[in-house]
């Protein structure tokens, strides 16, 4: 920017000088100026593909894609190698919706220059809306092996490969990261869901730490740690972590299920129930922790009925657990009234608790 600011200072009326202090405005995120600057270089050159493209990139940051698409194609009628240009297309193209226009213009993008970061973490996104995650995977390492730096394809590449199960692949590829960028939170996070999900509890526990460290109202971190130290047994230091994270996000599911956990592991009984009750409650909820916990509690406070059921529904989540076997049992004995004489629900009852 300074560079280009003396080169004005010299020819105020250069194109080229307007264009370049733009790119270093839009790098710096000062797009209103960098918008400016863009505006100069046309006034005097109408033809600048490189400024066309700039003003294409500013409004596809601020999401106003239909002029995006149409400044990009004006700078790609005067340069057609522009690779910027068909990215920025494609991307724009992407967010509204129309993948086969985003892919032939990324695919171009690509091809005119298969080094290009910026078109190969494009190329990467589309994919992924396509639901084509191995070659979106490839193409997020292509775009991360040219730039190190490009933060934003650390997490969406690690997301596909935790799904896909490669947790050491995503591991290096985070410890790569963070080498590069010790104060993202985020990557923190990330390494210590890989870990988790390698049984590493320990290893977990410290990244989840430095991301919290980093961002202290991390959600997905205060449940992660917390989750890992309700697992760890250490229901007291688990305690405040999960309680502001269902304080952040009272409807998340996996975070309900777990404070609800740590409640019932401080006996804290007749406060764990509304929050796994709610849990359960969400469609499809299949979680077998959750609700045996959710049917102990019912247990302890001798609400048989719903007990029952709840255990019904764990042993159907992982039927191999002897667990929710056992609290259907005691649930189904409870159900059981005393005196004589026995009625034939009392003998399916029996028959029921037999079975458990």
């Amino acid at each position: 920017a300074d560079t280009a600011r003396k080169a004005l200072d010299l020819e105020p009326n250069s194109a080229i000088a307007n264009a370049t202090l733009g790119e270093a405005l839009l790098a710096d995120g000062k797009f209103d100026e960098a918008e400016a600057s863009f505006g100069k270089a046309l006034g005097i050159e109408k033809d600048n593909a490189e400024a066309l493209a700039g003003m294409a990139d500013i409004y596809l940051r601020k999401e106003s894609y239909d002029q995006a698409i149409e400044s990009a194609t004006q700078a790609l009628e005067f340069n057609d190698k522009l690779t910027r240009a068909y990215a920025i297309r494609g991307m724009a193209q992407s967010a509204k919706g129309d993948t086969s226009a985003a892919y032939s213009d990324l695919s171009m993008a690509v091809t005119v220059n298969p080094n290009d970061p910026d078109a190969q973490f494009a190329f990467a996104k589309v994919y992924e809306k396509q639901g084509n995650d191995g070659m979106a995977a490839t193409a997020y390492n292509k775009a991360l092996e040219m730039n190190p730096n490009l933060s934003e394809a650390y997490g969406p590449l690690v997301t596909i490969l935790i799904d896909q199960g490669r947790y050491g692949e995503a591991i290096q590829r985070l410890q790569a990261g963070i080498e590069r960028m010790p104060d993202s939170a985020e990557l923190q996070y990330l390494l210590g869901q890989c870990y988790y999900m390698e049984s590493q509890p320990d290893a977990a526990l410290e990244a989840y730490t430095k991301a919290l460290d980093l961002d202290a109202d991390m959600v997905e971190a205060l449940a992660g740690k917390g989750k890992v130290l309700l697992e760890k047994q250490d229901v007291i230091a688990a305690m405040p972590l999960l309680k502001k994270a269902v304080e952040m996000e009272p409807d998340n599911v996996s975070i309900l299920t777990d404070y609800g956990g740590a409640l019932v592991a401080s006996q804290e009984i007749d406060e764990a129930i509304p929050f796994l009750t709610k849990a359960a409650a969400s469609p499809d909820y299949a979680d077998p922790g959750g609700l045996y916990n959710l049917g102990f509690a019912l247990l302890s406070k001798k609400e048989y009925a719903p007990a029952i059921e709840t255990f019904e529904r764990a042993i159907v989540a992982l039927p191999n657990w002897a667990a929710p076997y056992v609290g259907l049992g005691w649930a189904v004995f409870g159900d059981i009234p005393a005196g004589c004489p026995c009625t034939a629900e009392d003998d399916a009852k029996v028959q029921k608790l037999t079975e458990a």
